[in-house]
């Protein structure tokens, strides 16, 4: 028989999928010996969360976090309390200026026929002693341990391009600054006092 008619809705599928770590940052040795040394260091390890994070093609992201239960790992989806996909008067406001020709056309596509897509998830690690990941969706956040718990943080994007002129605010993410281009501050470890690392994002 034919086929059954999958509803456009549910045609959705993985864009990009990232595992990550959010907390604190780990002193250099982040050995057993070092933590139990250390009483800062053995609530940094108690305050991290293990957590994979999906982008959907439609823009969506959903949010997984790991727990111990029993003698396995169990991943449970977190609402993140923000939407990630565009709106539908941003895509509008894309096409208009498509058809204009004041914006580029949608990306080229690669051998295969699907259209190319720079990674959007990146992870992080020592940015103000934090780990965690960056997502450069069409409304940038960032996802961060606070109090243990995994939260997002609307990235602020006042200078880049007004919304529908690219298909994301951020094209560029650099998280690994180094240190000898922050003015001399700090080492670049995890353990310094500010982390000693900085990051630069592309707005365009």
């Amino acid at each position: 028989g034919a086929e059954a008619r999958v509803p456009k809705q549910h045609d959705v599928e993985a864009a990009e999928l990232r595992v990550f770590v959010a907390g604190p940052s780990l002193p250099s040795d982040p050995s057993p010996a070092s933590a139990e040394d250390d009483g800062t260091a053995r609530d940094s390890w108690m305050l991290r969360s293990l957590c994979v994070l999906v982008d959907t093609t439609q823009g969506d992201l959903h949010l997984y976090t790991g727990t111990r239960r029993g003698s396995g790992l169990v991943f449970d989806r977190v609402p993140l309390g923000c939407v990630g996909r565009p709106s539908e008067e941003q895509g509008r406001h894309l096409g208009k200026l498509r058809r204009k020709r004041m914006v580029p056309p949608s990306s080229a596509s690669s051998s295969s026929g699907v259209p190319f897509r720079p990674n959007r998830l990146h992870r992080f690690a020592g940015l103000s002693s934090q780990d965690g990941l960056f997502a450069a969706t069409p409304r940038p956040v960032w996802l961060v341990s606070e109090r243990g718990a995994v939260a997002a943080v609307s990235h602020k994007s006042r200078h880049a391009a007004p919304a529908g002129g690219r298909p994301v605010p951020v094209p560029g993410f650099c998280p690994d600054l180094p240190p000898s281009l922050l003015g001399g501050r700090g080492r670049g470890d995890v353990s310094s006092a500010g982390g000693g690392r900085g990051f630069v994002t592309v707005h365009e």
